[in-house]
């Protein structure tokens, strides 16, 4: 019999499942103090609505309910995500999973629940022992070739929130969506298995190529028909084909232009083959830390000094062509 907290049995069943499950008093307080004030609109917001994972993870306030970030919320992300991971990453017991946090209040301890979590689940973890930036946590997945990476942080939100950014084993983040009936992981990073559906598509009307996006359109895949079925291009090779297209194109049209105000750019990472087509064409080449906020400030810089940037990639199929946009683009 679920104790008559409020005049709303779906409510009371919430009210009852939370005071169970939370073992933090601050944030039990905090549910046990709307109870008592009745303050029904509030207990509804807070225990009827999830968090959803979005274009960065989860975000939101930190606080008691499901709709907020807690020891709670953390704990059942995180045993989610070892479910997926299990289900998904089969050599994950022996790859591992890189888990990071920011400075944030909370950070610290929700890292080492999510640690907890996945040792106790038989799986190796790399924590980080001190507070990092967020780009460590992606170049640690790619460095130690884990299975994915968790970052416990909230970017540029307000201090009263907090966050968990989930990597990939491709070091990219993740936007998983529970709507996605076509294919088992939305991220066309993922090769053949992402681009099952497009596959069947293209061979049923006969296309030779395949264009596709991740859920947030900042990355692109590309897939080209062959006499032994379909190949799937690396993001490498991808922003080697785009780095020619963009120099060509360009250079056509601006056959007097000062070569030292013109770059391109990559991450360390990612191929060489920018650098290599930059001194024998004599533009310039820069390479950054891995992720687009490195080479989107460096674009930035270039730019705030009149100079042209013509591109920039990296391997986990972000690019980005001419600088209108100083970010990944997919479109």
């Amino acid at each position: 019999m679920v104790e008559p907290y409020t005049g709303d049995e779906l409510l009371n069943v919430e009210i009852a499942h939370w005071l169970k499950w939370d073992k933090n008093e601050k944030t039990r307080l905090g549910i046990k103090h709307l109870v008592e004030e009745k303050n029904i609109s509030e207990l509804k917001k807070l225990l009827f609505h999830r968090m959803e994972f979005g274009t960065a993870g989860l975000r939101a306030r930190m606080g008691p309910g499901n709709a907020q970030m807690n020891d709670l919320t953390i704990i059942q992300t995180t045993q989610g995500m070892v479910k997926y991971c299990k289900e998904t990453l089969p050599s994950l017991n022996s790859t591992g999973v890189v888990v990071g946090f920011d400075g944030r209040h909370n950070s610290y301890r929700w890292s080492r629940i999510v640690g907890t979590i996945f040792v106790n689940a038989g799986i190796p973890v790399y924590l980080f022992s001190r507070m990092c930036p967020t780009p460590y946590v992606a170049y640690g997945v790619r460095t130690l070739k884990a299975g994915c990476g968790i970052m416990i942080t909230a970017s540029h939100n307000p201090k009263e929130d907090n966050g968990y950014k989930v990597y990939w084993n491709n070091g990219a983040q993740v936007n998983p969506d529970p709507d996605f009936p076509t294919v088992k992981y939305p991220n066309p990073e993922e090769g053949k298995g992402a681009l099952k559906l497009s596959m069947e598509t293209a061979d049923k009307f006969k296309s030779k190529v395949i264009l596709a996006n991740d859920p947030d359109a900042d990355r692109l895949a590309v897939a080209e028909r062959t006499d032994s079925g379909w190949r799937v291009f690396s993001g490498n090779e991808i922003g080697a084909l785009l780095g020619w297209w963009c120099w060509t194109t360009w250079r056509e049209k601006h056959q007097n232009v000062d070569l030292n105000d013109v770059y391109m750019l990559s991450s360390t990472v990612s191929s060489k083959i920018l650098e290599s087509i930059a001194k024998k064409e004599g533009f310039k080449f820069i390479e950054t830390l891995t992720g687009f906020k490195w080479m989107g400030n460096e674009t930035d810089t270039l730019l705030k000094a009149n100079k042209n940037v013509l591109f920039a990639f990296e391997e986990a199929i972000g690019f980005m062509c001419g600088s209108q946009v100083i970010d990944k683009d997919g479109i």
